[in-house]
């Protein structure tokens, strides 16, 4: 993309502030975000939270997604029970979503909950700490896919009826979001 497209201009803020945003207005209460040290992302001031930690992912330009998620749940508290991953490129993810997953994870509704999109499955998504030793486990190389095709009888659905939110992946995806939801 020639720029970090975490900091590209989103609806008064940047990408990744508007998927900090949501996921705040959807009651995370702390938000770990894993980056590449060579494209750090810039947080608006109105962003800077004490509910965000930034977290450096050294190998982030030669591996998977898989290590990003791995090095994110490395940073987290002994007492987190569950991991809401997100992707930081996704500015049009909804916080209802994120609330209704938190939701269900809160009443015992299992530990892996995905939403799904006219039944696609994308993000964000939830694991809960029962699964992260056998996350970590997997070889850098792997992808995540690995333990979700493991586990895809236990995975819980939320339904929604709309497109699953868009990942930023080109300035094309990017011009043509802009486009699509103003």
């Amino acid at each position: 993309m020639g720029s970090p497209k975490m900091n590209l201009p989103w609806r008064g803020t940047t990408v990744l502030g508007s998927v900090i945003n949501t996921l705040v207005n959807g009651g995370v209460n702390q938000i770990y975000v894993i980056v590449n040290p060579i494209r750090l992302p810039e947080l608006p001031a109105s962003e800077r939270d004490i509910r965000v930690t930034i977290v450096e992912n050294p190998e982030a330009e030669s591996s998977e997604m898989l290590v990003s998620i791995q090095t994110g749940l490395r940073s987290l508290p002994e007492d987190a029970e569950f991991a809401m991953i997100c992707l930081g490129d996704q500015p049009t993810i909804q916080a209802n979503v994120v609330s209704d997953i938190k939701m269900t994870a809160t009443q015992s509704k299992g530990t892996l909950i995905f939403p799904s999109y006219r039944k696609r499955r994308g993000h964000p998504w939830l694991v809960g700490r029962v699964h992260w030793a056998e996350i970590m486990a997997l070889d850098k190389n792997d992808t995540i896919r690995i333990f979700l095709e493991r586990h895809k009888r236990e995975i819980h659905y939320l339904d929604y009826d709309c497109d699953a939110p868009q990942d930023i992946d080109t300035p094309e995806d990017y011009q043509s979001m802009i486009r699509t939801t103003g």
